[in-house]
């Protein structure tokens, strides 16, 4: 099967308005006189015998005027076998003369070979020349022509023509391979970039997972820090309000000692609320879970939170015009916004300023819950975003990377533990913080918790008439820490109770053991003991069958505790630091149930 290179190699096209000149063309393409003139031309020349000639084959188109000529050149193209040489007169009237033909043959293929051919001109082969262009495809050839000249030229021309098509193919398939390979190259080096894009993210996200990791460490470890710490203080405190209530009965009658009491409840009270704070920075404070409306929050802290700010402090709220529910503990929500709120005055650092607070419910996806200071328990959905928003001097870098960590402040006095309990109400109750801030422009944090799917009535507490039990019943402290026993014994001493004490949940169970199974009538458990703790005792009691009611107290919040905190298992949770009316309510309250 031929290719179209083969069949055009010596395709020839003929423009001549003299018919007669046509058939000489024919004699002249005609092989096997060709044959014969080549052969003895060749000899003449080189005065040898004329060989065996292999003589190439011609195909001929004819036209007789350049219009037509053009058009059989345009359907050759059109058909993918294109004319490699023309051979045009110059004089063709009354259509085109050749030059004019020859500018219209290249427009429609600029790659044929072309001989002009002529007897005479009214032009000069100069103006031709000019005219045309002086192009390399064209060669001029007189009238009357020999036969083997025209054979030669037209070998020759076709040689030429197939040899410059095959390098232009050449050339494109070396083009369409160059653009392949670049084509190639720059998806390799797409990929290679995208590749690198990607480890750029994934050392980045890493980075950024392992600085929440080591946040998270960081606050676990201060949370364990600050828990414990809080607890050992409530454990005092419990002792300090315990005594000051038995000194209140014995100075009933003498008001200046009575003073000195009021002032040691109130430092304890005092004492007991920082206490509260570490244990929610920690992520244990005490929460009573309920819909609240923050909108509603905001508007009943509004007058509250003008008197803690600073005189020259502008406080503005725009709020949602809806009522916005998260589940949570209202009293904690409140100290959010208080803290947040006071934080935002001291930025003002007592000069005149804005402080905005603004409402919002918005979609968080898993994205930008990683961007904010977050609980790990938070997940993506819809939350009720807080903006507390300052017109302050703002922070610098080094403040930003301290302002949540326990006891740093920037002030000269100062706890240094509110925007730290912030955090740990936030994780608390499975949101997340966020701060933008710029030194010059002021600061804004915002917090984000979770928008409750429905309001639901928080539970009122059942009340209890402290007389509505009679005060019997042997009962038994368990706590390690003495100061704590001491006090708490003598409280129920002095309430009427008949108690034992013991140092922890293994002596309580030997204790136990050592009496009857109704001995005692309530059992008052700490939580936080060692060797045995007041769960684990509280396990192993129901283990062997004994049902007495127990007490559980501890600093820590009642979720701490699991399962075992249910009063269907005669369980209830006290806790410390507890007043005496406080303690009176639930032992007189276990107590009439039992009885």
């Amino acid at each position: 099967m031929n290719t179209p290179h083969e069949k055009s190699l010596h395709r020839v096209l003929v423009i001549d308005d003299n018919r007669a000149i046509h058939d000489d063309y024919r004699k002249i393409f005609n092989v096997d006189a060709t044959a014969n003139d080549m052969a003895v031309a060749r000899a003449n020349l080189f005065d040898e015998a004329p060989p065996n000639l292999e003589v190439a084959q011609f195909e001929l188109a004819f036209a007789d005027q350049g219009q037509s000529g053009c058009e059989l050149a345009r359907l050759a193209v059109a058909q993918g076998i294109p004319f490699a040489v023309a051979f045009v007169d110059m004089r063709m009237p009354p259509g085109w003369d050749g030059v004019q033909t020859i500018e219209e043959l290249w427009k429609i293929d600029p790659h044929v070979q072309v001989v002009l051919a002529t007897a005479y001109s009214e032009q000069s082969w100069q103006q031709v020349l000019e005219r045309i262009g002086g192009h390399n495809q064209l060669l001029i050839l007189r009238k009357p022509f020999e036969n083997i000249e025209v054979w030669q030229l037209a070998h020759a021309l076709s040689q030429k023509w197939s040899a410059e098509r095959i390098a232009r193919d050449r050339a494109a398939a070396l083009e369409d391979e160059v653009a392949t390979r670049t084509v190639d190259l720059l998806r390799t080096n797409e990929d290679l970039v995208a590749e690198m894009a990607a480890r750029q993210q994934a050392i980045a996200q890493r980075l950024v997972l392992e600085r929440r990791l080591l946040e998270s460490q960081k606050l676990e470890s201060l949370g364990v820090v600050a828990s414990g710490i809080a607890h050992d203080f409530n454990n005092l405190l419990t002792a300090i309000i315990a005594n000051a209530s038995l000194l209140r009965d014995e100075c009933a009658d003498k008001p200046t000692a009575m003073g000195f009491i009021d002032q040691i409840d109130s430092a304890s009270m005092t004492a007991a609320g920082l206490c509260h704070q570490m244990l929610a920075y920690a992520g244990k404070g005490q929460f009573e879970i309920s819909d609240v409306d923050f909108n509603q929050l905001i508007e009943d802290l509004f007058e509250l939170l003008r008197s803690i700010i600073s005189k020259k402090a502008h406080l503005r709220v725009a709020l949602v015009p809806s009522a916005i529910y998260v589940r949570g503990d209202v009293i904690q929500l409140k100290q959010v916004i208080m803290n947040l709120v006071a934080n935002a005055s001291d930025a003002l650092e007592d000069h005149p300023g804005d402080i905005l607070i603004t409402t919002e419910v918005i979609d968080c996806d898993r994205q930008t819950l990683d961007e904010t200071y977050r609980a790990l328990e938070s997940l993506p959905g819809k939350f009720v975003r807080v903006v507390v928003r300052d017109s302050g001097s703002g922070m610098a870098p080094e403040t930003l990377a301290r302002i949540f960590d326990p006891f740093f402040s920037t002030k000269f006095i100062g706890r240094g533990l509110g925007l730290a309990s912030v955090q740990g109400i936030v994780r608390g109750h499975r949101g997340a913080l966020s701060v933008e801030t710029n030194l010059g422009s002021g600061s804004a944090f915002s917090v984000l918790l979770p928008l409750a799917d429905h309001a639901m009535v928080a539970p009122g507490k059942a009340k209890v008439a402290l007389s509505a039990y009679p005060q019997n019943g042997r009962i038994l402290l368990v706590d390690d820490e003495e100061i704590v026993r001491i006090s708490t014994h003598r409280i129920l001493k002095a309430l009427g109770y008949d108690s034992d004490m013991a140092r922890n949940g293994r002596e309580a169970l030997e204790v136990i053991e050592s009496h009857p199974p109704d001995f005692y009538a309530l059992i008052i458990l700490d939580v936080t003991m060692p060797e045995l703790s007041g769960t684990e005792t509280l396990r192993e009691l129901r283990k062997r069958g004994l049902t007495v009611p127990v007490i559980l107290t501890s600093g820590f919040n009642a979720e701490s505790i699991g399962p075992e905190l249910n009063e269907s298992n005669n369980v209830r949770f006290l806790r410390k630091p507890y007043e005496l009316e406080e303690l009176r309510h639930y032992v007189a309250d276990v107590l009439g149930l039992r009885n």
